[in-house]
């Protein structure tokens, strides 16, 4: 371990993965994307939605996992990730129960399947346990 890097318990780290890499980083990816796009190919703009949540998820896990493999010390990453989901998981369905009876519902489950699976698969990915890569 090096001098930067600090140990963290499982939970904290996954709290802050989730909020860089699940819930701030895809918010601001996918808006971006929305408002650029969305004007341009305005007929598909809601088929748009689930894309610019997976690469809004995706760039957002990817960032923050390079953040945390590079200044906190991860004993067992997949522990992590675990937890990372679940918080992920949990929002989104407290999201979809305030979302409940909206017109835009079936998005917006679709929407939290994409997020979920893009998620944990890029955690996964770029999240490794150990010393910085």
């Amino acid at each position: 371990m090096s001098t930067l890097q600090k140990a963290l318990p499982s939970w904290l780290t996954a709290a802050a993965h989730y909020l860089v890499g699940g819930f701030v980083l895809p918010y601001v990816i996918s808006m971006a994307i929305m408002l650029v796009l969305a004007p341009l190919l305005y007929f598909f703009a809601i088929w748009l939605s689930p894309v610019a949540t997976l690469v809004g998820v995706w760039v957002g896990a990817m960032l923050s996992a390079r953040l945390i493999n590079k200044f906190f010390s991860i004993s067992d990453s997949n522990k992590v990730i675990r937890i990372a989901t679940v918080y992920y998981v949990l929002f989104s369905l407290a999201y979809l129960v305030t979302a409940f009876g909206s017109a835009m519902l079936l998005f917006h489950v679709a929407n939290a399947v994409v997020g979920s699976i893009a998620f944990y698969v890029a955690s996964k990915k770029f999240l490794r346990s150990g010393a910085a890569v």
